[in-house]
């Protein structure tokens, strides 16, 4: 059994590529995101397949 990332959503507010909201306790899938930080700033993210 594979352990799936999830985002746990206590400072962070993460959204596909398409802008769709990555709602808290939700599997990621392989891919790349855009994570906003506590200090207010988007960057990429990549999550990779285990």
């Amino acid at each position: 059994m594979k352990s799936v990332p999830k985002f746990s959503g206590s400072r962070l507010q993460v959204r596909r590529l398409d802008g769709s909201l990555v709602a808290p306790g939700d599997a990621m899938v392989p891919g790349v995101y855009y994570v906003k930080g506590a200090n207010g700033i988007w960057k990429k993210q990549m999550v990779l397949p285990r």
